[in-house]
């Protein structure tokens, strides 16, 4: 009995961090936020956005909030890492990553990607530095979530940057 309760508790414990990507707006952008603005992308958009990147895009809709407070555009993007699905908030600031914070993973904890890592993306711009083993250090037993978190900023940057091209 004592291991079943003991199991349960781990487990629980594995997902209390995770939070609703409405909690993580609430939480980091208090009365800054203007209304949700959902991105229907075209086909054309879709493929721009993917040659800019260099990922692969699997949703043509795409959740984005403007930051009243400082004109910044936040986007949530939920992809899967393994198995999985890993849930991201990335703002976007002057065409550069602003803040990036991982705000579900549904993976087991010890490949999501440490804090540490995370911040090695913040001012950084859509170019090929923006790759594992340029700007970006590989992440030792965690190399799916290294991929699936740089290759949603990559996509997030292009994203930000087509959306722009038009206004």
């Amino acid at each position: 009995m004592l291991k079943l309760i003991s199991l349960l508790l781990l487990i629980n414990t594995s997902w209390a961090a995770n939070r609703t990507y409405q909690a993580a707006l609430e939480e980091n952008y208090p009365n800054c936020l203007a209304d949700k603005e959902i991105i229907y992308l075209t086909n054309e958009q879709k493929s721009k956005i993917e040659e800019l990147s260099g990922a692969k895009v699997l949703s043509k809709i795409k959740i984005k909030y403007f930051n009243k407070c400082n004109g910044s555009a936040i986007y949530i993007d939920s992809h899967i890492v393994r198995t999985l699905n890993e849930t991201l908030l990335i703002e976007i600031k002057e065409g550069k990553i602003e803040k990036l914070e991982t705000i579900s993973f549904m993976e087991p904890q010890e490949y999501k990607s440490p804090t540490k890592w995370i911040a090695k993306f913040l001012k950084k711009q859509l170019d090929e530095k923006l790759r594992i083993n340029a700007d970006i250090d590989a992440l030792s037993g965690a190399t799916l979530t290294a991929v699936a978190v740089t290759n949603a900023s990559r996509k997030i940057l292009a994203l930000h940057q087509v959306l722009n091209e038009k206004k």
